[in-house]
C-alpha cells in the first residue's frame, strides 16, 4: 500500500486505473487506525520524517532527521 503522486484520481467514481496496487488516500491516519499503541505511532511519525506527538521524544527525533526540517 502507498500514497499517490495523482491524487485527483480519489475524486473519480470509477478508478480503474490501478496496475494492482492498494492505493491510500490518507496512509498516515490509516496507520494511526491500524497502530492503537502511542509509542508505535510516534515511531511510525519518525520514520517518515513527521515529529512525534510526544514532545518528550523530539531529541529522538532530532538525531534521526537533523538535517531535514520539522514539518
Amino acid at each position: 500500500m502507498h500514497d499517490t503522486n495523482n491524487k485527483s484520481a480519489f475524486s473519480r467514481a470509477n478508478r480503474a486505473i490501478s496496475h494492482g496496487c492498494v492505493r491510500v488516500e490518507k496512509p498516515l491516519q490509516f496507520a494511526e487506525t491500524l497502530v492503537k499503541d502511542k509509542y508505535e505511532y510516534d515511531q511510525l511519525r519518525m520514520e517518515v520524517n513527521l515529529p512525534p506527538i510526544d514532545t518528550t521524544k523530539m531529541e529522538i527525533y532530532r538525531k534521526k532527521w537533523p538535517k531535514r526540517p520539522i514539518r
